[in-house]
């Protein structure tokens, strides 16, 4: 168990540690500034006994005993032309019970402790070069109490017998007594003695149980002994022995803990001497450095408060009858002031300001008095920790400041404390107040209303007076007034500003003019429509004042007077004709200030009655693989609202949108039914066999020719592109002039000048058929005649696929000196320059059309089908297929039905180890079973992958 409480105790230093070292490493980052000179900090500690425990940074394991102390010595070193200019120690213990000492120190070599509870002892050394760049230095100890294995204590002999030239006065000698607790089959395997006598040189000796040394002409003896065990435990005591006097079977010795704190600082002295002791004398103030307070006691273990900070020595005296012996520890006991801190807020500001100065004081009475002293004369005493200064000194130069500095001292005890810092707090001359405001608006035709807005500065509290130039009485106290002047003319409005540092006053003119006749006009909304019709009437009139009457006309003999701006009116005229159309001229009169305006002119409306409703619709694609998702548009006329019911012809239920899309999963010929219901009537169509669904995919048609251009007599090759392997359609050519053809790849000659409509048909072996996705102009051209010789278009393109918006760039490689450019994108934009960038939105295929005409008029044109593919930035992989004959002939036909632009990868695999790459392939499984079948596919920027099982 306390093997692994060590081990936990290990694991939380190391932890820290390493955080330390990684905020140390970061630090420098910031800190260092490249290509300047240098400091390397790096720092060592050691123990009471003179044990080296770590050099900094080097994370090894380093302990101390209970009750010991950490001396620190700083070996930083610095580059050429470097050196340190200050030195900041501060330690950090994560038990705050440990040590109560001051935890900052400025000198090269302090010394802190003792640490009297288990912790971690976190050091940061603090260095500024001469340019004042920081550079820090980290290190972590472990202080482990090992009292609980270990009773340390050592007793004293003399011998006077043991004389000598150069020792005429004897020996003494200290015996290790310490005493295992835990483990008493372990062994205390390492001695650490350290003695220093009067003369302040300590003697050091390590790895024996006993020392001896040579006694000198002294009083007292300060021992350090630090013993470790067969475990690895560490245990160390400090105390003070008397010297010894010939004869004398007496020997003071004692101890205190602890010998370091800030006061009020309580510390128990223990009693360690040696003889048939019969009294005790304690002097804990020896050389009388507090003289308000009793310091001594007639107790064996004593314990007493020192309140006044100083280094006290202490004495012990006892007693055998008439005999006595003493133990003077010169400088045994360092009581700092208590830690004393003065904030202020705020630290600068325009007079008068009002400063609050805070107290933070830690360790005293309950009942200190705090001085204030506030750098002007001005010094204040109080009972709280806190208090509020006004500073108002004199002058009003605005360029004038002051300075002062604020000092703080705590009076606890009678004793003084002064606060660790100052701060220094500056006073400005507030500037002069500064009228400013604008008018919103400036200028306008009467009446104008006017918005003043104040833009002033100075320090508060403000008031305001304004004067407004119109004949009435000032207006007081108003920051941001509005004002309606009547009249026209230039005011001149003044601002009269006050601020509790001045006065000042500002002036804007602000332009009335004459004002400007009202326009009278309205807007009607809707202005033709079905019978009954709702029209909405809209005043668009300006100029009036703020409560106008408006008088409509609405051209059948119906007025309406209204205040407000709308109305909304129905007409709902009754003709027994059903072609009738009404026509009304509406007008407005408008009444303001006694005065009658009319608008300039009227606007019509016209009211017909609703056609009788006609359903109509459209659908695509109507033919095609399953599931095969057909879209539907409304092509239906009647009267607003209309309703509508779509009956598929496939058993799922009706569907009540307009423009609805409808997935077919079975095969076969279905007829589509709408059912439309105006408000004028209702209507139905029925579209037999409308929609067609198989389970083959339609082709997809595509060829190529060439050339696309030329002199008659022109022979054009075309070439198929629809079947990408061995397949077996039927083809139907038509060439535009009356002739036909069924082969695959004809030719054909056109011997008349024109531009020419190629469609082709392919049919598939089931009967399914596919048309070419658009027209190809084929232009066949007289020669020109020009002066600039045969005008032939070309042209080109620096890229002709990427993902959707594509920006292609064009460049005309037409001949023959063509003055104009036409371009047609096949995408409802045209372009006229020579050579320009066109960026396709849209995901599609696109045709590029180029015509150029020379300056005789002559013209020449050529088309390039599929020239551009904007490719989809997403697709969507899908696959559908059928068994060929049934399952158990285990061979079936796959259909790729993947949704997207410019896809030309497909990438099948049949889940039983095999894989194609053809788009519509056909796999023979070898054996039953069930088969997950995967389809990815890819348009060189997406890729999608879709999935399927498949029963055999």
């Amino acid at each position: 168990m306390i093997e692994s409480n060590i081990e936990k105790i290990f694991s939380k230093t190391y932890l820290v540690k390493w955080l330390v070292c990684l905020l140390t490493f970061l630090m420098s980052l910031v800190l260092v500034q490249p290509g300047t000179a240098l400091l390397y900090p790096s720092f060592y500690g050691m123990n009471q006994a003179n044990m080296t425990l770590v050099v900094s940074d080097n994370f090894s394991q380093d302990n101390l005993a209970y009750g010991d102390f950490l001396y620190l010595f700083d070996t930083t070193t610095a580059s050429a032309g470097d050196s340190v200019n200050t030195r900041h120690w501060n330690i950090t213990v994560t038990e705050p019970t440990a040590y109560s000492g001051s935890r900052d120190s400025y000198i090269p070599n302090p010394v802190f402790g003792p640490f009297l509870n288990e912790t971690s002892i976190i050091v940061n050394l603090t260095l500024t070069n001469a340019t004042s760049v920081s550079y820090n230095g980290t290190d972590v100890y472990q202080v482990i109490d090992g009292r609980k294995w270990i009773r340390p204590s050592y007793s004293v002999t003399a011998d006077f017998r043991n004389k000598t030239a150069t020792n005429p006065i004897g020996t003494i000698r200290f015996n290790d007594t310490s005493e295992e607790l835990l483990f008493p089959m372990a062994e205390i395997t390492d001695w650490w003695w350290k003695v220093t006598d009067n003369s302040g040189v300590p003697q050091n000796t390590s790895g024996w149980d006993n020392f001896t040394v040579n006694m000198t002409d002294t009083d007292y003896y300060q021992v350090n002994l630090t013993v470790r065990n067969s475990q690895g435990n560490l245990a160390s005591l400090s105390g003070y022995t008397g010297a010894p006097e010939d004869g004398n079977g007496l020997i003071a010795n004692f101890a205190a803990v602890p010998v370091a704190g800030t006061a009020p600082l309580n510390v128990s002295f223990i009693d360690l001497s040696s003889g048939e002791i019969t009294s005790w004398d304690w002097d804990f103030d020896f050389l009388g450095i507090d003289s308000t307070n009793l310091h001594s006691s007639y107790n064996q273990n004593p314990t007493h408060t020192y309140k006044k900070p100083g280094i006290y020595s202490v004495n012990l005296t006892i007693y055998e009858g008439s005999n006595s012996k003493s133990c003077l520890a010169g400088d045994m006991i360092t009581v700092y002031p208590p830690p004393v801190y003065l904030a202020v807020a705020p630290t600068k500001g325009e007079k008068p300001l009002n400063v609050t100065v805070i107290s933070r004081s830690y360790g005293l009475n309950a009942s200190p008095i705090y001085e204030w002293d506030f750098g002007n004369g001005m010094v204040v005493n109080t009972t709280t920790p806190s208090y509020v200064y006004t500073y108002n000194p004199g002058g009003v130069n605005p360029s004038q400041s002051w300075n002062y500095t604020i000092r703080h001292t705590v009076y606890s005890d009678g004793v003084a404390y002064p606060a660790q810092n100052t701060q220094n707090v500056t006073i400005e001359t507030p500037a002069p107040p500064r009228a400013r405001f604008a008018a919103v608006p400036q200028s306008g035709p009467a009446p104008l209303k006017v918005s003043f807005v104040d833009q002033s500065e100075g320090k508060e509290p403000f008031d305001y007076i304004w004067n407004f130039d119109d004949g009435k009485p000032n207006v007081y106290d108003v920051q941001n007034p509005t004002v309606t002047f009547e009249t026209p003319k230039v005011y001149n409005v003044t601002l009269y500003f006050n601020a509790s540092n001045g006065a000042d006053q500002a002036y804007v003119l602000v332009n009335v003019t004459e004002p400007v006749p009202p326009v009278i006009d309205f807007a009607v909304a809707p202005t033709k429509g079905y019978n009954p019709l709702n029209v909405t009437v809209i005043s668009q009139c300006s100029g009036l004042n703020e409560s106008p009457v408006f008088e409509w006309d609405f051209g059948n003999g119906t007025k309406r007077t209204t205040t407000d701006l709308s109305y909304v009116y129905q007409y709902k005229p009754y003709s027994p004709n059903p072609n009738m159309v009404w026509e009304y001229p509406i007008n407005l009169t408008v009444y303001s200030d006694g005065l009658i305006y009319y608008a300039s002119k009227s606007r019509n409306v016209t009211v017909e009655n609703a056609p009788t409703p006609k359903a109509a619709f459209n659908a695509y694609p109507r033919i095609g693989s399953r599931p095969l998702e057909v879209s539907f548009f409304d092509q239906s006329i009647g009267q607003e609202p209309i309703n509508y019911e779509w009956y598929f012809g496939d058993n799922t239920p009706k569907v009540f949108e307009q423009n609805p899309v409808h997935v077919y999963n079975e095969t076969g010929e279905f007829n589509v039914t709408l059912m439309i219901h105006a408000k004028n009537g209702n209507d139905i169509i029925n579209q037999t066999g409308l929609i067609r669904v198989t389970d083959y995919p339609i082709p997809n048609v595509s060829f190529s020719m060439a050339p696309v251009s030329g002199y008659a007599p022109l022979k054009v090759s075309f070439i198929d592109q629809t079947c990408k392997q061995d397949c077996s359609y039927e083809y139907f050519w038509q060439f535009g002039e009356g002739n036909t053809s069924t082969k695959r790849n004809p030719v054909w000659e056109y011997v008349t000048p024109g531009n020419y409509s190629v469609n082709l048909t392919v049919t598939d072996k089931y009967g399914v058929s596919g048309k070419g996705n658009g027209l190809v102009n084929v232009t066949v051209m007289q020669p020109s005649g020009g002066d600039d010789g045969q005008l032939v278009a070309n042209f080109t393109a620096l890229s002709t696929r990427g993902v959707a918006p594509f920006e292609a760039h064009f460049i005309d490689q037409s001949s023959g000196n063509p003055k104009g450019w036409r371009w047609d994108f096949s995408d409802k934009n045209v372009s006229f320059d020579q050579s320009p960038n066109h960026t396709f939105f849209k995901p599609g295929i696109y045709n590029v059309t180029l015509e150029v005409y020379n300056k005789t008029s002559y013209s020449s044109n050529i088309t390039k089908l599929d020239y551009i593919t904007a490719i989809s930035p997403i697709i969507d992989a899908w696959f559908s297929f059928r068994y060929i004959g049934d399952q158990s002939t285990r061979l079936v036909q796959f259909f790729d039905g993947s949704k997207g632009v410019g896809i030309n990868s497909w990438e099948w695999t049949f889940g039983d180890g095999t894989t194609s790459t053809e788009i519509n392939p056909v796999h023979l499984y070898s054996s039953k079973g069930i088969y997950n079948v995967k389809l990815l596919v890819s348009n060189g920027y997406a890729k999608d992958i879709f999935e399927y099982v498949v029963y055999i």
